[in-house]
Parts: structure tokens; C-alpha cells; sequence
């Protein structure tokens, strides 16, 4: 008699599949230099990886959905403690001068999206592209609301970033704030015009 035995304690099992990550999956990633072909000091190990990089798989269609929207603007105010930095690494063969640069007050690379507006932070900090696709327009609202929560902690609703992308000095100027359709905003990278990188990516159950 033969005896189909499922172990409900490992999550790969119980998906029907391996987590995929850069170094085991990924066509980009180069065996001999044990590196990313786009990306220089990425997690090559982390599932998360894969699940955040453009290069890895088509990101959902909503990120190129473009309509006429309406936003609303939040708490200025609102702040929140992260742990880490979400782009501590760089682009592979990324010609960047930093003594020529003028961040955060302007970008040193167009981020190729027509609709893309150069932001910098009240306290100039930081800078980064806004690119807006939510369904509402900016208004303004009580300054003691806070910001809300999306499928993650740096994720929110707001039409501008709250907190600082901590990129590496050549991605700085790569970064946007991109909204989606039901305002929820993260931080990407764009080059070229194309979403390269998400903070993280949006759950099929939310």
C-alpha cells in the first residue's frame, strides 16, 4: 500500500514549490563572478529579492496603468523608525560623479517617466522622483491624520514619501515615491522609465 505523506510544516511543500532566488533561478545571475548582471551587492539569497526586482519577473500591469486620479494630502508630521535600508546597492557599470552632483535639490538622472515630478524633502534630506497614479488628487486634510498602513510598514498611504529611501549615492537619483490606483505609495527604482526594483511587493490576498 503506498502512502502519500505531506509535511504541513514546511511552506515549500505546502506551496508545491522551491522559494526562487537570484543564485538559484535567475538567467541574470552570473555563476563565474557569483554576481547579479545588473545589480552590484544584492541579497543573491533572499526570495524577497526576486519578488522585488523588475529584472527578475514582469511586475503586475497596475504599475502602467495610467488614469485621471484624485489624492488627498496627510499628516506632515508623521514619522516612523525603520531598521534598515531598502537600496544599499548600486547598478552594475553606473557611471556616477559624485563631486558633480546636486542632490538631493535636483536629480543627476532624469527618471524617464513623463509624469515624473523631482521631490525633496521639507528638511532636504533626501530627494526622489513622485510618480502619482492613485485616483485621487493632492488635498488638504487634518495635519494630525495619520498616515496609513499598507502590506507593509514602508509602505503607506501618503502622495509624497515620509521617510528617507537611504538609497546608495548613485541610485539617489533613481528613486521615486510611486502611488498606486488606491494611493498606496513605495519606493521603486526607476531607470530608463521602467520600475526596476519595488520596496516590496504587493500580496495576491491584499
Amino acid at each position: 500500500m503506498l502512502k502519500l505523506v505531506v509535511d504541513n510544516t514546511n511552506e515549500n511543500n505546502v506551496n508545491g514549490s522551491q522559494d526562487k532566488t537570484c543564485r538559484s533561478h535567475c538567467l541574470n545571475f552570473d555563476a563565474s563572478t557569483n554576481e547579479c548582471g545588473f545589480f552590484k551587492d544584492i541579497n543573491l539569497d533572499d526570495p524577497k529579492t526576486t519578488e522585488r526586482c523588475q529584472k527578475y519577473f514582469e511586475w503586475e500591469k497596475d504599475l502602467d496603468v495610467e488614469e485621471e486620479e484624485i489624492f488627498e494630502l496627510i499628516d506632515d508630521e508623521f514619522s516612523v523608525e525603520f531598521e534598515s535600508s531598502d537600496f544599499p546597492f548600486e547598478i552594475m557599470g553606473d557611471k556616477f560623479e559624485k563631486g558633480q552632483s546636486e542632490y538631493p535639490f535636483a536629480p543627476d538622472f532624469d527618471c524617464g517617466h513623463e509624469d515624473g515630478i523631482w521631490f525633496v524633502a521639507e528638511d532636504e534630506s533626501f530627494g526622489c522622483w513622485i510618480i502619482n497614479h492613485s485616483k485621487k488628487r493632492f488635498l488638504d486634510v487634518n495635519s494630525h491624520v495619520a498616515a496609513k498602513e499598507g502590506w507593509s510598514e514602508k509602505i503607506y498611504k501618503s502622495p509624497y514619501p515620509l521617510h528617507n529611501h537611504n538609497a546608495s549615492a548613485p541610485l539617489c537619483s533613481r528613486m521615486a515615491w510611486y502611488v498606486e490606483q488606491d494611493g498606496y505609495g513605495q519606493y521603486v527604482l526607476v531607470i530608463n522609465g521602467k520600475i526596476q526594483m519595488l520596496t516590496e511587493k504587493k500580496p495576491k490576498s491584499w
